[in-house]
């Protein structure tokens, strides 16, 4: 297992596509970077975020079926309506752009008030920045990389980055009633794969550190849609599964942002019950590496780095069966002695019957009767019935028993009792 923890925190985001899911992502993250925000929150650790919208697609009355659009947004632009309700109500500094991200050379956000020119993007968005991407097809995610891995390069040449503050991705993908987001880093796993056949310990306690999840270039490139529509926007899609991927890509945000370790890179929602979960394993990341790659381009020996982890790995396994074989060798040896033990004393001691007096009896030992104990006797005349009590105490029951007459009287005189009940 590999695990990579983020070692810089992005002061600039950029949404991409600000339609089924990317515009319920835009609320929710704001008022997350709010909550992070110095200016806003003074155990907050964010200075002077930025986040750029960019799509240049109008809103219409399709879109109020299940994106965040209300009807007197129609006819206005997708990504100005976001940028001017969201940063009023969060008071952070959102920016929208009409350009389309593959035209590059326009630059993402000249002719907008407060964005940066050509040349500053390449130190804004090609380091410490990172992306989401809420785009509907394959063919706008592999120019929206191409832009981004420019961008990438650029501030590489300059300087300005490195494989610690390489741009980070997070693309979220869906169609009727599922959906997956995966996340990686602009940086490349470069090495030879054919020496790590064998390098599969039997179990790996030891998790790995990685600088990045490597970028799936030839995945990306390789990608086709659904051959029944042109994109997912003409799929019968849901509120319910574009809501699933805004909040799920917002958690990735919310794990980077609190610097937690990413053992995982992909996730996966299905509106039918369950979902997956996929991991950073060996096969995983020999799967990304590559031989083919910009000089330019940052990178790790990922040869190396599966290298260490398997021997780690298998130093462990090894003190772990010599530690389980000694237990087991400890666990015979004391089973051993006390057979001994018992064939010295002797183990034909007779088994004792049912009455365990007759088994002592049979081994030579004398048993005392037991001594037993008297019953006790009734009185010879029971004590006479106590009268009944009513819940009233004022009233009464006379006894149960007649009063006889004290003087004696002889058998043939007849018996005056009182009054009767």
């Amino acid at each position: 297992m590999f695990k990579f923890t983020p070692r810089q925190i992005p002061s600039n985001i950029v949404v991409i596509g600000c339609g089924g899911t990317g515009s319920r992502v835009v609320p929710l993250l704001a008022q997350f970077i709010r909550s992070i925000t110095r200016e806003f929150n003074p155990r907050g650790w964010l200075e002077s975020p930025t986040i750029y919208l960019c799509d240049n697609d109008d809103i219409n009355q399709k879109n109020l079926l299940r994106q965040n659009f209300i009807e007197a947004d129609v006819g206005k632009y997708k990504s100005v309506v976001l940028a001017q309700r969201y940063s009023r109500a969060y008071g952070i500094n959102i920016i929208p752009s009409l350009h389309r991200i593959e035209d590059f050379q326009r630059g993402l956000f000249n002719n907008t008030e407060g964005c940066p020119v050509s040349s500053q993007e390449y130190r804004t968005l090609g380091a410490n920045c990172m992306y989401l991407l809420c785009v509907d097809s394959a063919a706008a995610r592999r120019n929206i990389l191409s832009v981004i891995e420019y961008h990438t390069l650029s501030a590489n040449r300059n300087g300005n980055g490195n494989i610690d503050n390489a741009p980070f991705i997070i693309d979220a993908g869906n169609e009727d009633n599922f959906g997956q987001v995966q996340f990686f880093s602009m940086i490349v796993a470069k090495g030879e794969t054919k020496y790590l056949k064998d390098t599969k310990p039997e179990m790996s306690p030891i998790p790995w550190t990685i600088p990045g999840i490597p970028y799936l270039k030839e995945m990306y490139q390789q990608m086709v849609d659904n051959q029944s529509t042109a994109s997912c926007a003409d799929l019968d899609q849901t509120l319910a599964i574009n809501a699933a991927m805004a909040t799920t890509m917002i958690g990735v945000v919310q794990n980077f942002y609190y610097v937690k370790p990413f053992s995982f890179h992909k996730i996966g929602i299905s509106l039918k019950g369950g979902g997956y979960t996929s991991f950073n394993t060996r096969e995983d990341l020999m799967s990304r590496m590559t031989n083919r790659y910009d000089r330019n381009m940052c990178s790790f020996e990922a040869e190396d780095t599966i290298l260490s982890w398997y021997h780690a790995n298998q130093n462990l396994v090894n003190e772990m069966k010599k530690t389980s074989e000694a237990a087991i060798a400890a666990a015979e040896a004391s089973k051993q002695a006390q057979e001994t033990i018992k064939e010295e004393v002797g183990t034909t001691t007779p088994v004792l019957s049912k009455t365990s007096e007759e088994g002592l009896t049979d081994l030579g030992v004398v048993v005392a009767p037991k001594a037993k104990t008297p019953r006790k006797k009734l009185p010879a005349t029971l004590p006479p019935l106590t009268p009944l009590v009513r819940s009233t105490p004022a009233v009464a029951l006379q006894p149960l028993v007649a009063v006889v007459a004290s003087e004696e009287v002889e058998d043939d005189e007849v018996v005056e009792e009182d009054e009767p009940f």
